[in-house]
């Protein structure tokens, strides 16, 4: 199968680090896992240490580069998403965190492709996560996985197919990784 991850950046946070753990997991079980990183790098100890572990497992990483506040880099950023996901073909398109989600159902119809917006899955990560109006809008009926009881309970309710996992993963290796994120 397979699977494209879009995510803002991979600076520290849990949906970041979900999301890096989640395609590691998925591409050993032998998926083809990608991910798209909307904004641009910023070079932090943690953000090198997603990457590199992402491409030691060859999870494909597209950066699109967006730069937070210039509302003029958002034409290249939807180009880039339509551009990348048109290129992959994904049968599982896993937005995360709001900003992802109505970034990427704009793109969807935007360039009409109907067959990848039925593809559409959004990952919530908080209880709550805050929406706009337009991203309520556009993922009304998005079909969701929600990474905990709480934030299914706590996030407004949709007409959608909706499924709390726990955290998202079944099982989670613990490593001294951190140390390479607090040492300089």
């Amino acid at each position: 199968m397979k699977i494209t991850h879009i995510i803002m950046n991979l600076d520290a946070g849990g949906a970041q680090t979900f999301v890096a753990s989640l395609a590691i997991e998925q591409k050993e079980l032998g998926h083809d896992v990608s991910i798209i990183v909307i904004d641009e790098l910023t070079n932090s100890n943690f953000q090198s240490l997603l990457i590199n572990s992402l491409k030691e497992k060859s999870v494909d990483l597209y950066f699109l580069n967006r730069r937070p506040r210039r509302n003029i880099t958002i034409v290249s950023t939807v180009n880039g998403i339509i551009k990348t996901l048109s290129t992959v073909d994904p049968d599982i398109i896993n937005t995360h965190i709001s900003t992802s989600h109505l970034i990427t159902s704009i793109c969807l119809r935007l360039a009409n492709l109907k067959k990848l917006r039925d593809r559409h899955i959004i990952t919530v990560h908080n209880a709550p996560e805050n929406w706009s109006w337009m991203t309520r809008k556009f993922n009304a009926h998005t079909p969701s996985i929600y990474c905990s009881y709480s934030a299914q309970e706590m996030n407004f309710k949709r007409d959608c197919l909706n499924v709390a996992i726990q955290n998202g993963i079944s099982s989670f290796k613990i490593d001294d990784s951190y140390k390479e994120v607090l040492e300089p």
